[in-house]
């Protein structure tokens, strides 16, 4: 995984203010995150990772058990395992902006 290590220019299509992460090799595919997020309701930390797979579901396709534990394992990785069950919302900005990071890396997770 590698960060973009410039700013990238808003006429490219990014905000400014966002990261973006190479998901896969050279010239592969990339996630961006934003520095701020959209995400208004209540929901839990680990359901928010796991919205990182929704792009390889089919439209009548949940995730599964196993997507719930590859996002509890990136969440123990990145350090917020005992937010998991937690209330995104009540994150602190720092915390939400690695829950997203997790969600990014879920695209490509195995």
């Amino acid at each position: 995984m590698r960060t973009a290590s410039k700013p990238l220019r808003y006429r490219q299509g990014v905000r400014p203010g966002a990261a973006v992460v190479q998901t896969s090799g050279a010239g592969g595919l990339y996630q961006l995150y934003p520095s701020e997020n959209s995400i208004l309701y209540h929901i839990r930390t680990d359901e928010v990772v796991v919205m990182g797979v929704n792009p390889r579901l089919n439209w009548y396709e949940a995730p599964s058990s196993a997507h719930r534990e590859e996002a509890r394992r990136l969440l123990e990785q990145i350090g917020l395992g005992n937010e998991a069950d937690r209330d995104f919302l009540t994150l602190s900005e720092g915390q939400k902006q690695l829950a997203l990071l997790c969600r990014a890396l879920m695209q490509n997770a195995p």
